[in-house]
């Protein structure tokens, strides 16, 4: 008796032991997921403040290469900056084709407002010189005042650029009513 009593108890803390091994396995594969994940996001948000930075910087030169060029005509310095604009979005979705991926949209206002957009909602980038307004005040002989405004056209259309990977996604955003203000010496 004593011997199956022995077995028994060996046994039950053998089968324990075996269950908390594979629960700490389990917990570390969950772990490394949760790190793979929080990296993912945190790239995706990088990423994001990279395409912000860089759109203010393409408007910002386009408006100064313009005026230097004695281009003072406000329709002509918004197609510069469409045109700019457009080549880099498709450099973007090139260069990031693979893991993250972004992609550039456009999608009514109204349909962002419903949280995590759908594919279906977005459309191409095409025309998106009919969603920046440019005008421009000769402050004097040498000096402009020029004033960028996203206003989405005439349907409130925002540009969107989605960054995802496996695990994570995150949203740029060109929003209706973004401007870059600029004074410019000629």
């Amino acid at each position: 008796m004593h011997g199956i009593y022995s077995f028994a108890l060996a046994f039950t803390l053998s089968i324990a032991l075996l269950s908390i091994a594979l629960m700490t396995a389990n917990t570390k594969t969950k772990m490394l997921e949760a790190e793979t994940t929080a990296i993912e996001i945190e790239k995706g948000n990088f990423l994001r403040k990279m395409l912000e930075e860089n759109i203010d910087l393409i408007i910002s030169e386009t408006i100064e290469t313009q005026i230097k060029k004695k281009n003072f005509d406000p329709e002509k310095i918004n197609s510069s900056i469409a045109q700019r604009l457009a080549e880099y979005f498709k450099k973007t979705e090139t260069q990031f084709s693979g893991e993250p991926r972004i992609e550039f949209f456009l999608i009514e206002e109204k349909n962002l407002l419903n949280g995590s957009p759908k594919k279906e909602e977005f459309t191409e980038l095409q025309g998106i010189e009919k969603l920046f307004k440019t005008i421009t005040i000769n402050i004097n002989e040498n000096a402009f005042f020029i004033e960028c405004a996203f206003t989405g056209g005439e349907h409130s259309k925002a540009i969107v650029g989605k960054i995802h990977s496996k695990n994570a996604k995150t949203y740029f955003l060109i929003p209706i009513g973004y401007k870059v203000k600029k004074m410019v010496i000629a």
